[in-house]
């Protein structure tokens, strides 16, 4: 990690209240452990977002607190194969935003990925849905016990982006082959 990444990670755990820091800096240090490094974004700069350049993907926020927001974590979890009573609360909320705001729990076609990169869902009315993948779904508030489980997705995560990065080469060497 370079030295400015180290000042953004340290200028964004301070803010945060003593009541959450301890386990906010866990997950981040799993992340950085799993080459996901921090870069410090907003206006305010106040928030990090942990991001693989050799993946071009990011799986962690960390927002210090604001006048309007508490802090809080967002990562990606779509790769873990069954979501726990937590991630559900995660992906409850989320539907709830966007119910209020009338969007459409669907893939919207951004082309960042085959439709298939996200959360799938059960609506309110029993419906599937579909959660892209592309942003990164905010966590309800942590506590000791979901420490452990929000690295164990990041992991799984992570090992998703390799698998998918590997599979992406090997096509597109396929590919150059078959041009010469």
């Amino acid at each position: 990690m370079t030295t400015k990444q180290a000042d953004a990670l340290h200028k964004v755990l301070s803010a945060l209240p003593d009541d959450c820091r301890e386990g906010f800096e866990e997950i981040a240090e799993c992340a950085i452990s799993l080459g996901y490094m921090p870069a410090i974004k907003g206006v305010r700069k106040d928030y990090l977002d942990f991001s693989n350049s050799k993946w071009k993907r990011t799986i962690l926020k960390i927002q210090a607190p604001t006048p309007k927001f508490p802090p809080y974590l967002a990562i990606k979890f779509y790769a873990v194969p069954a979501y726990s009573a937590y991630f559900q609360k995660a992906i409850d909320d989320r539907l709830s935003t966007w119910q209020r705001l009338h969007y459409e729990a669907r893939c919207f076609g951004c082309g960042k990925c085959d439709g298939t990169e996200g959360c799938t869902v059960t609506l309110a009315e029993g419906k599937k849905g579909f959660l892209c993948g592309f942003g990164l779904l905010p966590l309800p508030p942590l506590d000791n016990e979901n420490i452990a489980e929000v690295k164990e997705a990041l992991k799984l995560q992570d090992e998703f982006f390799r698998e998918r990065a590997s599979e992406k080469s090997a096509t597109d060497i396929d590919r150059l082959q078959a041009n010469v």
